[in-house]
């Protein structure tokens, strides 16, 4: 299971994340809060909002 960063900064007691072998997929991880994202297609999936700013130059290259 792979549990975010928000549990260790929360702790609510309540466990989030999901079982990555479900859907077959590869984890990539930066540092806690600094941007990351990985691109695979028409698919940015990005860590947390200080990624915002890759993104949407990642979404403008994929327009081009």
């Amino acid at each position: 299971m792979v549990l975010t960063s928000h549990d260790a900064v929360g702790d609510t007691g309540k466990k989030t994340g999901f079982w990555l072998e479900e859907f077959a997929a590869t984890f990539e991880k930066g540092p806690d809060w600094a941007p990351f994202l990985v691109t695979d297609g028409k698919l940015i999936p990005a860590q947390n909002p200080a990624s915002s700013d890759a993104v949407a130059h990642a979404l403008i290259d994929q327009l081009r």
